[in-house]
């Protein structure tokens, strides 16, 4: 196969008359076949097919010309004809990494890291965009997917420390979200990436391994997260939100060109906040800033730096309760869901984090182009609290909890890159779409932390404070170095505009390095994997897209076996078919899918032993629909369903444990929200909207016992806001009736209670 797009220019001989016409023809050769091949975008404007380009004719300062010119100023002006009416400004061109206009976002990059239509890509991949967290009022990345089908978020209930979510029943904690198409990595401990929402422009959901693109990653699905960035037209935004638990927070967010001829664009986003919480003694106090600056230097060219900093001083509010007293009865009534286990003035959750890097973008013709990510972060966490650790059993009146010490203090060195070199090019009633890249990731964990200390119990329903803390020896003291490599291949071909092919492979080479200084000791293990991915979607003449795709994901472990050396890496699988239709045009997406996904190689315990075995295996099939819409103007519709029949346990050290479904993992989940917006009439610009959101039951351990089944409950959200003259006013109300609710796994936590947020802003 050749690759030689080339031009030879021509020019016609310059002749001296009353005018001159230049002519230039350019002439593309491009063999890429037996035939010929030739770039996906159209001709450009002025040229005629051949390629040639002809230029209007130039008039040569000659003296008969001088003398025409003279005999015309001596004529008497004519008036001018009043300027034709302007055509209306064409709609903004969507980006896969740009802002949208409404809730409804049409292209994505997240499931094959080109900017492709979501309705030509065969997966199922969730898009929040800015408006639609703005909207709906949330301020966590848990509440901006709490209306997405197969995502629960809140899982372990209220926490200021990370956002807990399951994506199709598996745990998204770890390895930890991705941050403009790049992993922000953990070690399974404490050291998690934070997500301020108001610097995201989307956060999206891709459902299913997707190890082919991205290497580690959870086999449940990623969630992406698309920062802000530099804008072209002019952006100015202050706005304050307050509400109830003492909130307080303040946001800005600007952006433009630096200089007048837009090569250098800017943006500045910033958060300031300050809040209690539902729980007693628990707080959070935030300052995110996040500097941008794009530089354009022409039109084939973007290089664009993005730098992020974040600074929490937390006392969580996350509780380990007994299932007496929240679950099950207790003979002296419910536990508060303002009870708090610790103690004032020694819990803490400290977290610092900073990023830079840049996103550079370079069209190399009408074929090639290259993109380069990379970004350094760092944070550090140092983290006290004193936990509940069970009911008092020595305690016969059920009144007291007894209660361990927790501490860590951890540290962060990561490097990612990921380099990619695409081409589009067209082959008969082929076009191809082929996607090379190579990434890297070097991640630099330190932790020393300790578990168990010394703390006198507590009176759950009469808490009295000011118990002396003494804290344990270490149990973790040690550097992990997790790096990994790979190179990935991808083709998307779409034939004769109905069907679309999807194929691509990944080569991995992953390392693991350890030194435990408590047990003066290194180990080391290497890795790899070659995963693979295929997809086949038809654009039906009826307006439907029906879709079939498999998909596999690769995930070394950090567990240690009872030699000191680390587990095999966990491997998971999926089959999936869907439909995807756009019924009310493009400003809509409904999808259906159903899913079967394996996890395999997993970390299960021998029962006395506590032997680590990478032998589990999990099993996840079941059904989602979603729907996002613009049904009319200013009516906004976002609806999701999810039904998990099957989440078990097929396989595990613990034999015990076989056949049964995951604690937490609800078999139904539905959610609707409608929004409207007057456009018209003296209440121009007043909206209103609500939603509601089911969990289903859940089992309460892992026994699966009968009775301790959490209950299914129902929340109820609403919202009026007003937009005029760049004002925005708005009241958000999450569980209007102030529901109670409880996740358990063994140990229970309460889930958020009534929250208001009025919030007020100020656009030009």
């Amino acid at each position: 196969m050749a690759w030689g797009p080339g031009a030879l220019r021509h020019a016609s001989k310059r002749r001296r008359t009353g005018a001159i016409v230049v002519t230039l023809s350019v002439s593309v050769c491009a063999g890429l076949w037996t035939g010929q091949a030739w770039p996906q975008s159209p001709p450009a404007a002025g040229t005629n097919p051949s390629g040639s380009i002809q230029l209007p004719p130039v008039d040569v300062d000659t003296k008969k010309g001088r003398q025409a010119k003279k005999q015309a100023k001596n004529q008497p002006k004519r008036e001018r004809p009043a300027p034709a009416p302007q055509a209306p400004e064409p709609p903004k061109v969507e980006r896969a990494t740009g802002p949208v206009d409404g809730i409804v976002a049409t292209r994505s990059a997240t499931g094959t890291k080109t900017d492709t239509p979501l309705v030509e890509t065969p997966a199922s991949i969730s898009v929040i965009t800015a408006k639609r967290i703005e909207q709906q009022g949330a301020t966590s990345v848990s509440q901006a997917l709490s209306y997405t089908a197969g995502v629960r978020g809140n899982v372990f209930g209220v926490d200021v420390r990370f956002d807990w979510l399951q994506i199709r029943g598996f745990d998204a904690y770890l390895p930890g979200f991705f941050i403009d198409g790049m992993l922000a990595r953990n070690n399974n401990t404490w050291a998690v990436w934070k997500v301020e929402p108001y610097g995201a422009e989307r956060i999206e959901v891709l459902k299913g391994p997707a190890s082919v693109l991205y290497g580690q990653a959870n086999v449940g699905g990623i969630v992406n997260v698309v920062s802000k960035r530099p804008l072209a037209e002019q952006l100015n935004e202050v706005g304050i939100r307050i509400g109830n638990h003492k909130r307080v927070e303040g946001v800005f967010d600007f952006s433009g060109p630096v200089t007048k001829d837009g090569t250098l664009l800017y943006r500045l986003t910033g958060v300031g906040l300050g809040t209690d919480t539902q729980v007693d003694f628990a707080e959070q106090k935030r300052v995110f800033i996040a500097p941008a600056l794009t530089w354009r230097p022409n039109a084939d060219t973007s290089l664009t730096f993005l730098g992020q900093y974040l600074r929490e001083r937390d006392v969580v509010d996350l509780q380990f309760l007994p299932a007496e007293g929240t679950l099950l009865p207790n003979q002296n009534g419910k536990i508060r869901r303002s009870f708090f286990a610790g103690e004032p003035g020694y819990d803490k959750f400290h977290l610092d984090q900073w990023s830079v890097g840049y996103l550079l973008e370079h069209r190399i013709d009408d074929i090639w182009q290259m993109r380069q990510s990379v970004r350094y972060r760092e944070m550090g966490v140092d983290y006290k609290t004193v936990y509940g650790t069970g009911l008092n059993l020595a305690d016969a009146s059920r009144r007291t909890l007894t209660r361990g010490v927790f501490t860590t203090d951890e540290s962060v060195r990561a490097f990612t890159t990921d380099n990619q070199l695409q081409a589009d090019f067209v082959t008969g009633a082929v076009k191809h779409t082929v996607l090379a890249g190579v990434d890297y990731q070097n991640n630099v964990f330190n932790q020393r932390a300790s578990n168990g200390g010394v703390v006198a119990p507590i009176d759950m329903f009469n808490p009295a404070y000011g118990a002396s803390v003494a804290e344990a020896a270490p149990y973790a003291d040690a550097t992990t170095t997790l790096s990994q490599a790979g190179v990935y291949l991808q083709e998307q071909a779409k034939i004769a505009d109905r069907w679309i092919v999807v194929l691509g492979g990944r080569q991995d080479w992953a390392k693991n390095d350890t030194v435990n200084r408590l047990a003066g000791e290194t180990t080391d293990r290497k890795d790899q994997a070659f995963t693979w991915k295929a997809g086949l979607l038809y654009h039906a003449p009826i307006g439907v897209t029906p879709y079939v795709t498999y998909s596999e994901s690769f995930f070394p472990s950090a567990t240690l076996d009872l030699t000191g050396k680390p587990l095999n890496p966990e491997t998971g699988q999926q089959y999936e078919v869907g439909i995807k239709s756009q019924p009310f045009g493009p400003k809509s997406l409904f999808t259906f899918a159903a899913f079967d996904i394996k996890r395999q190689n997993y970390v299960t315990f021998v029962p006395r032993t506590f032997e680590a075995r990478s032998t589990g295996e999990i099993s996840s099939r079941g059904l989602e629909f979603e729907a996002v819409a613009e049904l009319a103007q200013g009516l906004n519709l976002i609806a999701a369903y999810t039904w998990l029949p099957e989440f078990k346990i097929t396989k595990s050290a613990d034999t015990n444990e076989i056949g049964k479904r995951q604690p937490t993992v609800p078999e139904h989940m539905a959610s609707l929200w409608l929004h409207y917006r007057l456009g018209t009439g003296p209440l121009a610009g007043f909206g209103f909207g609500g939603g509601v959101r089911y969990i289903g039951e859940t089992f309460g351990n892992l026994a699966n016992d009968a009775d301790r089944i959490v209950p299914a409950y129902t929340l109820f959200d609403a919202v009026i806001d007003y937009e005029k003259d760049g004002w925005r006013f708005a009241l958000n109300v999450r569980n209007i009736a102030d529901e109670t609710t409880l996740t358990c796994d063994s140990t229970c936590y309460y889930g958020e209670g009534r929250k208001f947020l009025a919030s007020a802003h100020r656009r030009w």
